[in-house]
């Protein structure tokens, strides 16, 4: 599952992945399963739509319940 891809990084809350070639935001969806994450820097790559998920499934932790994506995200950098 997704969640497990972002495993062992439960208090990360700056990440920046500027000018890394990145072009689809489904690959940024898989972030949002780092539940303490407030800042994401995707400066200098090439993302033409952003999509906000409603919910995510249950990464398992959590039981069967639905969880909000990027829930204590406040800063997002696309330019």
């Amino acid at each position: 599952p997704a969640g497990n891809f972002v495993q062992g990084f439960d208090t990360l809350r700056l990440l920046n992945l500027e000018d890394n070639h990145i072009v689809s935001w489904d690959e940024m969806v898989k972030l949002s399963y780092l539940r303490s994450l407030e800042q994401l820097h995707l400066n200098k790559n090439k993302i033409k739509h952003v999509r906000y998920p409603s919910n995510l499934p249950s990464s398992g932790s959590l039981g069967d319940v639905a969880v909000p994506a990027f829930e204590k995200l406040q800063v997002l950098l696309l330019g």
